[in-house]
């Protein structure tokens, strides 16, 4: 937005951290000592980020699982006869194969921990290396180009409001 009001002549170079700064405070909704807005108000995301601000990796808690209940329990006597049957039957039937059950799940990595872990990282150059020396520990990392947006800022937010 700044450099298209530049290429219209409404702002020079050299107020680019004003004209920033001044964008934050109204999508914040900044007011004044005496409570009046400083800015009309723009919505949060009503500029569009140039998505080179990356986050890379997961953050694994899911809750773990139990395994699945047993089946009813049958009667003694029927089970008796039809377990000599099988026994009567397994020299023919004999595959070499089990039944399987239904595993449960353990937690993720970070299953119930108190603190979430999140990298941030200046460069987007450097995130691949990041990557790899977090690889496997479940942490996210993010790159945010030395001054984080807004937008990647309140992102960021909600992803973690959704934790």
């Amino acid at each position: 937005m700044f450099y298209q009001a530049q290429d219209e002549r409404i702002v020079e170079k050299k107020e680019h951290t004003a004209f920033v700064r001044a964008t934050v405070e109204a999508r914040l909704g900044w007011v004044d000592l005496e409570g009046k807005l400083l800015y009309p108000e723009l919505d949060i995301d009503c500029f569009a980020d140039d998505d080179s601000r990356k986050s890379v990796g997961y953050y694994y808690d899911d809750d773990p699982s139990d395994p699945t209940e047993p089946g009813s329990i049958p009667d003694p006597d029927e089970y008796i006869e039809d377990k000599i049957q099988e026994l009567k039957d397994a020299v023919n039937k004999y595959d070499g194969k089990g039944e399987e059950g239904e595993p449960g799940q353990i937690g993720g990595r970070w299953y119930n921990q108190p603190e979430y872990v999140e990298v941030w990282e200046e460069k987007v150059d450097l995130l691949p290396g990041f990557e790899k020396l977090l690889e496997g520990k479940g942490v996210k990392t993010r790159a945010n180009k030395g001054f984080p947006s807004l937008v990647f800022l309140n992102q960021c937010c909600k992803n973690l409001k959704k934790l």
